[in-house]
């Protein structure tokens, strides 16, 4: 069961790690477009998306449990509850990224695309950046909501069945 522990808390803290650095250079990045831009709406629509980049940095540094994981000096069954419940955290989380990580950064994605047809006046842009948004965003979406959270299920039934053994 410690191995399995392990194994989660390398697996979140990757995942943790890499959406700081990412969030980090996105903000970073997009900030900076907003400082150089010329147009009011495009500046507001690359403000919008680096703040969304810092959003979700701060939601999953609140809300992941990596921070928070068992202690391993309890009873092998609070341990388990424990884990069985840092599980449960991180399958909620998957289940409300679109909420928390989708909807913020397309929305700001949406307003740059609006912006950019004001700019442009062209409509083959304007579809050409609705269609490539909403196509990746609705994959990380269903990646989160379908592959993400059948993982952490079928990892979470691993745990289930250790525990079982243990009793």
């Amino acid at each position: 069961m410690e191995n399995k522990s392990t194994e989660f808390e390398r697996i979140i803290s990757r995942r943790d790690l890499r959406e700081i650095i990412f969030g980090a250079a996105g903000a970073i990045a997009f900030g900076y477009l907003a400082y150089r831009s010329a147009d009011l709406l495009t500046r507001v629509s690359y403000a919008w998306i680096a703040a969304s980049f810092l959003w979700i940095i701060y939601w999953l540094r609140r809300n992941s449990y990596l921070h928070r994981s068992p202690a391993r000096d309890q009873s092998v069954g609070a341990y388990y509850r424990a884990l069985f419940d840092s599980y449960e955290q991180q399958v909620w989380l998957l289940r409300t990224a679109k909420l928390w990580y989708v909807l913020p950064i397309w929305s700001g994605l949406m307003l740059f695309a609006f912006a950019t047809w004001r700019v442009q006046h062209n409509i083959g842009v304007l579809l050409t950046l609705l269609i490539t948004f909403n196509v990746t965003f609705g994959f990380v979406w269903w990646l989160n909501q379908s592959w993400g959270v059948r993982y952490l299920r079928r990892k979470q039934e691993e745990l289930a069945k250790l525990g079982r053994a243990g009793e």
